[in-house]
Parts: C-alpha cells; sequence; structure tokens
C-alpha cells in the first residue's frame, strides 16, 4: 500500500521489500540499480528493528544509506496523504544519515539527567561509530555527538580510538615542541580563575568516579592554565587509577607554586556526591575560558580601529581592516552563545 501511494503521487523510484525486513538478494538486487538507498519502514517498533536490520545489509553491499524522518505518521502511506509530494519530497532532501538515526534509537534508552546513563551511552555510541570504515566519517560523528550531547571531543576520540588516541596526541606533541615556540602561560589570570582550575584538578585527582563523569563533559582546551592542561593530560591517561598523587605529577614540567596550591586545597566543603556541584565547577572552568577569549578579541578588535584613524592607511588596507573587525565581532557574538548555554 505505501509503495502504491508514493506512485499514486508522482514518488516512482521507489521499492517495496513485501515483507517486514530487507533480505541480502534484495540487498544485492538493490545495488546494481542505486548508490544511495533512503529507508522509510513503518515508524513503530517492528520497523525501527527492520530498519536497523535493513542498515546492515544495505552496509554490507556499500550502499549509501539514509532515513526518512517520518515525523507524526506511522507510515508512507499516512505521510504522503498528509503532507503530500512537496511534503514528501522535501523529507527525502532531509533524511538523515544512518550513523545518525542509530544514535537517535540508542539515546532512547538513557536518561541523560543520570550520570552513569551518560557514561553507558557514550560507550555505545562509540561501538557505533567505530564501526565506520572511514576515518573521516569517524572524525565528523565524534564531533556530531561530542557537540549534541555534550560530551569532551577527547574522551569521545580516546573512547572511540582507544589508547592509539593518547598515543598519536602524545606524538603530536613531541613534534609541537621541536617545531613550534612554547606556547607562553597566560599572565594575569585572576585568583578566582586560577583557584577554580586548581580545585577542578584536585578534585578528579582525588574522586576515580567523578573523574570518569567529568572526562566526558570537559577537555584540555576548556582550561586557561598551561599547568591544568599538562596535569588533565595525566589524569586522561591514568583515569582508572583510584587515586592521582600530587608525587605523579611531579614528573611534569609543573610550576612549584602551582603543586604548593594543589597541595593546600581543601575538598572538604565541596560535596562530590552532589553532581550539581560538580557540573557548576566544570560550568565555571569553561566561563573562564570563554570570558578570557572574550576578552583577548575585544582588545584586538581596538587595536584594529584604532588602526583605522591612520590617515597613511590606502583603502584596500582600510577594508580589510574593517572586514577584520567585523569578523572578530562575529565570533565573540558566538562565545557569548556559547556563554549563554552553559
Amino acid at each position: 500500500m505505501d509503495l502504491i501511494s508514493l506512485y499514486e503521487y508522482g514518488i516512482e523510484n521507489v521499492v517495496a521489500t513485501l515483507g517486514t525486513a530487507l533480505t541480502n538478494e534484495q540487498g544485492k538486487l538493490i545495488k546494481r540499480y542505486a548508490s544511495t538507498a533512503i529507508i522509510s519502514y513503518d515508524s513503530d517498533d517492528a520497523g525501527v528493528k527492520a530498519t536497523l536490520r535493513a542498515i546492515e545489509i544495505l552496509r554490507g553491499q556499500n550502499i549509501n544509506v539514509k532515513i526518512l524522518n517520518l515525523k507524526d505518521c506511522k507510515d508512507p502511506d499516512d505521510f504522503i496523504k498528509k503532507y503530500k509530494k512537496e511534503g514528501f519530497l522535501k523529507a527525502i532532501e532531509n533524511s538523515v544519515s544512518h550513523i545518525v538515526f542509530q544514535i537517535n534509537i540508542l539515546k532512547r534508552k538513557f536518561d541523560f539527567n543520570k550520570d552513569e546513563h551518560l557514561i553507558k551511552f557514550a560507550k555505545e555510541v562509540a561501538l557505533i561509530i567505530k564501526s565506520l570504515s572511514s576515518p573521516v566519517e569517524k572524525d565528523y560523528y565524534i564531533k556530531y555527538v561530542s557537540k549534541e550531547f555534550n560530551i569532551s571531543l577527547d574522551a569521545m576520540k580516546e573512547e572511540v580510538f582507544g589508547k592509539s588516541f593518547n598515543k598519536s596526541k602524545k606524538n603530536y606533541k613531541k613534534f609541537e615542541k621541536t617545531e613550534q615556540k612554547p606556547i607562553e602561560k597566560i599572565k594575569n589570570i585572576e585568583n578566582g580563575e586560577k583557584f577554580v582550575e586548581e580545585t577542578f584538578i584536585k578534585l578528579l585527582m582525588e574522586n576515580k568516579e567523578l573523574r570518569l563523569i567529568a572526562l566526558l563533559k570537559i577537555s584540555e582546551n576548556d582550561f586557561l592554565i598551561n599547568d591544568s592542561k599538562e596535569i588533565f593530560n595525566l589524569i586522561i591517561k591514568n583515569k582508572e587509577l583510584d587515586k592521582i598523587t600530587i608525587d605523579k605529577i611531579k614528573s611534569l614540567n609543573i610550576s612549584e607554586e602551582y603543586l604548593k596550591d594543589l597541595d593546600n586545597i581543601s575538598l572538604n566543603s565541596i560535596s562530590t556526591y552532589n553532581s550539581k556541584n560538580v557540573d557548576e565547577i566544570i560550568k565555571n572552568v569553561k566561563r573562564n575560558k570563554l570570558h578570557k577569549e572574550i576578552d583577548e578579541l575585544l582588545q584586538k578588535q581596538k587595536n584594529l580601529e584604532l588602526s583605522l584613524s591612520d590617515n597613511r592607511i590606502d583603502k584596500d588596507t582600510m577594508k580589510e581592516v574593517e572586514l577584520e573587525i567585523m569578523n572578530i565581532t562575529l565570533k565573540i557574538l558566538d562565545i557569548q552563545k556559547s556563554l549563554k548555554s552553559l
């Protein structure tokens, strides 16, 4: 009935599997006529199971697979009668990749307000991404999951690539040290910002359960201080330890002042059993970094605006400067959006 209805409305490049699920023989036949297949089974549980099975078969034939979103409709017949040909064509255009579909089905099993559910989801979604053969696709969907579910990018990469991720990251850093000038430590960091980072690092060192959860929510790039970044990377490599001692991080090039601060910080006033307390610390770490980025961009913008007052500047250079000022403004707006979302 679905196929007949689609034909009646002018959607003709359609096949029906004449059963609940696609077979291997049908998959081979589809491969002869198309390089991309858009699946549109019923939206009930049986249809979802059939879709997941069809994805497996079609991917085995190296067919690009997408899934059509039936919205509030049970099947393609209902959909085209309600939204007509134009709506169906738009749905085809907006059909999602099989990976996004699998992720959306997977997330139904979890309550993201519970940290343990977030961890299980990250592990299971990593298995889906691992199944991809293309490094480009893996990289894309790692970033997609990280952004969509607010999971640390580094944590997702490590979950997908395992030990090879830490190894490649380490090799990159070695190259960076020999070929690049060392990054200077950010000057004039307020004591409050420094204290927040040091406290958070101490929490990660002391509490394994908290550590495993927090590593999904924050990455190295969220820190302001280079010492924090160095220790954070060591924590990632030793995340399975019950406790990471200050002696263990002394092998790093960490300032004596920072080590002394860590030793003196007391965690007695922080309830690590309350996930909201920990989430708030993570948000503060991120906020401090974003505010610092805005301050630096505003200073750069101010310097460029001052350069426009120079009478010797030619028109072409003036246009370039004005364009750069506009781009900085857009960057600031993006960062402000990120701040509001925290």
